[in-house]
């Protein structure tokens, strides 16, 4: 957010990507049920500090399905005695370096380290950005979601 957003739209923001991003991964009927009053409540609040009705700011958030995330991967490239780190992904099995999904407001950084940690058990430094590519639309198309991939360099 930039300093310019009233604290009222950074929150009523952030509580709506809670809820898309619970109700991208929740499968139990009672947190979804929770979830969209989350996004009620944010849409509600935007709509009573703006000239927008409820229905169009839902409308608006709406378009952007999934993960609420700016879409940035982050990839930890964990090395050691030239070999590197890599771990089985759940959603295809296919192996690759840790990472996943950036979060919004999360450093760079503390994102690669949370998440080689999270999927390998390994403790790291991020120490630097060793690249940053815009992901193929074969992997992505445009139309779904684009992203583009961090990869860090990590020692420890």
């Amino acid at each position: 957010m930039t300093d310019t957003s009233p604290k009222w739209l950074e929150l009523a923001r952030e509580l709506y990507s809670i809820s898309q991003s619970g109700l991208t991964y929740c499968k139990n009927e009672y947190d979804l049920h929770s979830y969209r009053r989350l996004q009620e409540i944010s849409a509600g609040i935007i709509a009573a500090q703006s000239e927008l009705s409820r229905e169009t700011v839902l409308q608006t958030f709406s378009m952007q399905a999934g993960y609420a995330t700016p879409k940035i991967d982050v990839r930890g490239a964990v090395m050691k005695d030239g070999k590197i780190l890599l771990v089985q992904e759940k959603a295809d099995g296919k192996w690759a370096m840790p990472g996943g999904w950036a979060d919004i407001g999360d450093v760079p950084s503390e994102m690669v380290e949370r998440e080689v940690l999270e999927e390998s058990g390994f403790k790291v430094d991020a120490s630097k950005v060793i690249a940053v590519y815009s992901c193929p639309e074969k992997f992505f198309p445009k139309t779904e979601r684009s992203c583009d991939t961090l990869w860090v360099k990590n020692f420890r």
